[in-house]
């Protein structure tokens, strides 16, 4: 028992800093290209101007893999139902109703009934589903998310099965019924984080910041911007032949 608690407090405390990450790894990439700017300078060919653009890039992979180990997992299932219409009914209408019930699948009505099978309260279901229908089709595609596979798939199934008992309430006005087809199973693999996607994007992040610091730190430079020199340092033009003043002729006096 205590080393559960021991785990869930080490959770939190992941959790309450993963808003200062960034600045963290920031800190870091300034620390550590400053020491290596430093270190270069002793060595006799003044540094490499890859240096800081590779050490960006293995501190953003580093931050990536960071981010991506510290953040709370996420599993989606998502489950189908289709709207069955009556005899007589044409096409279009069954997908204009079953666009409606797609918009009704997210409300209270429906989710007050579900959330029971669930296993959660309204407000964390409202949270956790969403439902998207077809244009040409009355199909109603309801998805469930939550950091746990089953407790994903089975907001979704809950939702589905609520809405089918609500569309047999309404069946008499409506003359359609909705029915689950196909049910949302528990997923093996999160949709986030993805530990491959954030590391790439930490090193792409890092190496364009390494890229961008020397540039910057050569147009802080005197005489930096545009590679010229100031005026002070520059040698004296040539005498050009045929510029030379005639010389002023020498007056005696006596």
């Amino acid at each position: 028992m205590k080393g559960v608690q021991a785990v869930e407090a080490v959770k939190g405390r992941l959790a309450s800093a993963l808003p200062l990450l960034p600045l963290w790894a920031g800190l870091v990439w300034l620390g550590a290209v400053e020491r290596a700017r430093k270190a270069a300078r002793r060595l006799p060919g003044r540094g490499r101007p890859w240096t800081a653009p590779a050490l960006g890039l293995l501190l953003g992979v580093a931050a990536g893999a960071s981010y991506a180990a510290v953040t709370e997992r996420e599993y989606a299932a998502s489950g189908f139902a289709v709207v069955a219409a009556a005899e007589g009914t044409e096409h279009a209408e069954a997908v204009g109703i079953a666009q409606s019930y797609g918009r009704i699948a997210t409300s209270d009505a429906v989710l007050r009934t579900a959330h029971t099978d669930a296993g959660v309260d309204t407000a964390v279901l409202r949270g956790r589903v969403s439902a998207v229908t077809s244009p040409d089709a009355p199909v109603i595609e309801i998805t469930g998310r939550a950091p746990d596979a089953r407790d994903a798939a089975r907001a979704a199934n809950a939702v589905a099965r609520a809405l089918a008992r609500y569309a047999d309430a309404a069946a008499e006005a409506t003359g359609t019924d909705v029915r689950q087809i196909a049910e949302a199973v528990a997923p093996a693999e999160p949709v986030t984080p993805r530990p491959v996607v954030s590391a790439a994007v930490g090193g792409c992040a890092g190496a364009v910041v390494g890229c961008l610091v020397p540039l910057a730190r050569r147009q802080g430079r005197p005489g930096g911007g545009g590679g010229g020199t100031d005026a002070g340092d520059r040698p004296p033009l040539p005498a050009q032949p045929g510029s030379a003043l005639p010389e002023e002729p020498v007056r005696l006096t006596a």
